[in-house]
């Protein structure tokens, strides 16, 4: 499975958002089509929620685990087969730890030795001092009984550099992972202002309005 340069983007600024607790969420995309990854959709983690009601039963924060509200994904699942989607990724960040399918991912994953979505993939993105930090694909592999690991690599060469606008227009770029590291990390200028991080849901809404404004089927942002 590719994992979409803009669909990185969005699940590893999520987890930057909610830094240093875990984020969660799913990758959507049309049920007929095995190579389709649509839509970023983040859910709320009910870590600390579950914590707080039975620390015993539930000894993990949200700082080092997520679950993602069962009923909220029944709610979602139902909503998404109307429309022919299904979801495709599960995702969740992993802060200040790295990239990696943990001993509680896999048993999450699992169910009675077998895959407890089948055909779905997951995606852990890793977030390091508050700055995204590489990501890895886990695939149930039904042969070993394990799941196997890709390292998600970001694609270099899809970046945008072009200007938006006019004189008096809006000028931005669409930058890769590898960009936004490089200028975190100081090796990289930008020539005119600087980048600014918009949480996906926003994007989502605006791209909503801009296609109902437009009476067109998709908008993009």
């Amino acid at each position: 499975m590719v994992i979409p340069e803009n669909i990185l983007v969005q699940c590893h600024m999520h987890g930057v958002e909610a830094y240093p607790e875990e984020t969660c969420g799913f990758i959507v995309g049309n049920r007929e089509d095995q190579d389709s990854l649509e839509t970023v959709l983040p859910m709320r983690n009910i870590m600390n929620e579950l914590h707080k009601e039975d620390p015993e039963q539930y000894p993990r924060t949200a700082r080092d685990g997520y679950m993602i509200d069962p009923r909220e994904q029944m709610i979602l699942e139902r909503s998404l087969r109307k429309e022919g989607k299904e979801i495709k990724v599960i995702y969740h960040s992993h802060p200040d730890v790295g990239a990696y399918f943990s001993e509680k991912d896999i048993e999450d994953a699992m169910w009675n030795g077998k895959a407890r979505y089948p055909g779905v993939t997951f995606l852990v993105c890793a977030t390091t001092k508050g700055k995204p930090d590489g990501a890895i694909l886990a695939d149930f592999n039904e042969n070993s009984g394990d799941f196997d690991i890709t390292p998600v690599l970001p694609d270099s060469s899809s970046t945008s550099a072009g200007l938006v606008g006019g004189t008096f227009g809006v000028t931005g770029i669409l930058p890769t992972i590898k960009f936004i590291h490089e200028w975190k990390n100081g090796n990289r200028q930008l020539e005119h202002g600087y980048f600014r991080f918009v949480p996906p849901r926003q994007v989502r809404d605006l791209q909503q309005e801009l296609s109902a404004r437009s009476n067109g089927r998709h908008a993009l942002v």
